[in-house]
């Protein structure tokens, strides 16, 4: 007596729309009725907004000192931001998530968020400061200037 082992392989495509942003569980669990237990998988899926609006804003300062430059930003989560100051000089903040992340459908209660830094530029000038925001879903660029003038003596 012969045994015939068919081994079935297929593929389960789940379709779920998001309305609100959060950190979702899904679970399923597969029987084949050959064993008494269930073979279960996990996923934590993470549902972002996404970037919708970045604003950059700046005061005139003197070169050699510190600059005050105020981001605001609105929509996602775990943000990553680039900031090139103009002058040659950049800097990156970046978030560390670890799970996956899928786009909200909406973008009604999407929140927002203030980053504060500084930069010292070396020489008077107009200098354009430009972010980019970023989250898993989405990428925003907002613009500033910074007027930098030398120190009056």
């Amino acid at each position: 007596m012969s045994r015939f082992i068919c081994l079935l392989l297929f593929r389960l495509q789940l379709i779920r729309e998001f309305l609100s942003a959060g950190l979702y569980t899904f679970t399923v669990q597969a029987h084949n009725g050959l064993t008494q237990a269930p073979h279960t998988a996990t996923k934590r899926v993470h549902v972002q907004f996404p970037v919708s609006r970045v604003s950059v804003l700046t005061e005139p300062t003197i070169s050699g000192k510190p600059s005050a430059i105020a981001i605001s930003v609105t929509g996602g989560l775990c943000l990553s931001y680039r900031i090139d100051f103009g002058d040659g000089n950049w800097a990156l903040f970046a978030c560390n998530e670890s799970i996956h992340e899928l786009r909200a459908s909406t973008a009604d209660t999407a929140a927002s968020y203030a980053f504060n830094t500084s930069h010292v530029f070396s020489t008077a000038g107009n200098y354009p400061i430009i972010v980019s925001v970023t989250n898993e879903v989405s990428t925003k660029v907002g613009k500033g200037l910074a007027q930098v003038e030398d120190p009056i003596t």
